[in-house]
């Protein structure tokens, strides 16, 4: 599969986005640049899917993110927010990965976030895979930002994944003891992993 570019996904003013794609970009107008290009029911051990423990967990992450609505509606994750999750998810033993920091541009703010590029890789490896789906959209202040969601094809292969794995996402996912999910909100200074009851835990991605 090609790697996203602005020439291959259509860039739509972030205004006009449908709005529940909206409510999933978790407030706060991140510019980016654009990137370069189930059941319960389940063993407690994954079947050989061809994916590492890493990827799978990343994709379900992914999934708990953009599932459909009780309105059947689809919902996306923005590139960042993501990051800081997987971030969030390495510090809480979720993801083997390593991360270090680099330079980032947030509301037009140039700011040091620790990035995992193993973690970047392997979200390419999930599109190159067509289990993720990518849209490029314009910000507030015109710049390109990547959304991603779980494709038709990620969903079937999630049916494979261990409870085991789900389980350690689900814990650090959602609110403690609660199935609230945690979204990506930034305040200008820190990000924030916060349920919609307003339980709140900041973020260490900017230390």
């Amino acid at each position: 599969m090609p790697r996203l570019s602005m020439r291959s996904v259509p860039v739509l003013p972030f205004e006009e986005m449908h709005g529940t794609i909206a409510a999933a970009l978790y407030m706060g107008d991140e510019g980016r640049e654009a990137e370069r290009k189930e059941d319960d029911d389940v063993s407690s051990s994954s079947e050989d899917n061809g994916l590492t423990e890493n990827q799978n967990r990343l994709l379900y992450l992914i999934d708990l993110h953009t599932s459909r609505t009780n309105d059947d509606e689809s919902r996306w994750i923005r590139r960042q927010a993501l990051l800081v999750l997987l971030y969030d998810g390495i510090v809480n033993n979720i993801f083997d990965y390593d991360y270090s920091p680099q330079s980032t541009l947030v509301e037009n703010r140039r700011i040091w976030i620790n990035v995992s590029q193993e973690g970047r890789s392997d979200i390419e490896l999930l599109r190159d895979e067509e289990l993720l789906n990518a849209l490029l959209v314009s910000s507030k202040s015109y710049k390109p930002v990547v959304l991603y969601q779980v494709s038709d094809k990620g969903h079937d292969l999630l049916r494979t994944l261990a409870r085991r794995d789900k389980e350690l996402v689900n814990s650090f996912a959602h609110k403690p003891e609660s199935r609230e999910l945690l979204r990506i909100s930034w305040d200008g200074d820190s990000y924030w992993l916060e349920s919609s009851s307003g339980y709140k835990r900041r973020s260490s991605v900017t230390e």
